[in-house]
């Protein structure tokens, strides 16, 4: 196997195998009237704006931190909820979030 070959056992290369290939599948879906308001109050924020213009505090990781913020969105709206509201989206599952 592997492990016999890399430490000097068996040299059979044919012992090694593959990993399965991947398939990745993309589904488009409409953002939720939650994910809407978050997504729209991310863009018109300060911090969007100040990247937009190249005008972020610490570069390339403020950027990043953008991203990341906005992937969070676009997953799930409960990603970006504060730890108060947390326990209330627990109990209300399918009630939306006050804004």
């Amino acid at each position: 196997c592997a492990a016999d070959a890399a430490d000097g056992g068996d040299d059979d290369a044919s012992a090694v195998v593959a990993p399965a290939k991947k398939t990745e599948v993309v589904v488009w879906v409409r953002p939720s009237p939650e994910q809407r308001r978050l997504y729209d109050g991310f863009v018109a924020s300060d911090e969007v704006s100040a990247a937009m213009g190249g005008r972020t505090a610490r570069g390339d990781s403020d950027m990043l931190v953008l991203l990341s913020a906005l992937k969070k969105i676009c997953d799930h709206p409960w990603l970006n909820l504060t730890k108060e509201n947390v326990a209330t989206a627990l109990r209300t599952p399918f009630e939306p979030m006050p804004g």
